[in-house]
């Protein structure tokens, strides 16, 4: 299990909300244990920490749901913030048994 970089953990607990047309349509939150981030990348003078977040619905017509999010955390620099995303996760097929082996030693599947 690979380790979760501190200033990406220390953003844990997270709460989030869906909008539809500037209204809110659900809201929930993404606990520390809640995510995982198994698949690491480099690409020149960026990095990339890929994974999944269990998101616990807590208001709206998902209340009590639980859903999986599949999303990254990028820094360009070291000492740069890190930055949330969830568009357009490409997971290299070699590195998707990690993300699955994970998701099970948590027991989400």
């Amino acid at each position: 299990m690979r380790k979760i970089p501190k200033d990406i953990a220390d953003k844990y607990p997270r709460k989030f909300k869906f909008r539809y047309k500037k209204r809110i349509i659900a809201e929930g939150k993404v606990g520390k244990e809640d995510v995982v981030l198994p698949i690491y990348q480099k690409f020149k003078d960026r990095e990339f920490w890929k994974g999944v977040e269990l998101l616990h619905f807590e208001k709206g017509n998902s209340k009590g749901e639980k859903e999986f999010r599949f999303m990254y955390w990028t820094k360009k620099r070291p000492n740069i913030k890190p930055v949330w995303g969830q568009f357009n996760v490409c997971i290299p097929k070699s590195e998707f048994k990690k993300l699955t082996k994970e998701m099970k030693e948590k027991g989400w599947i």
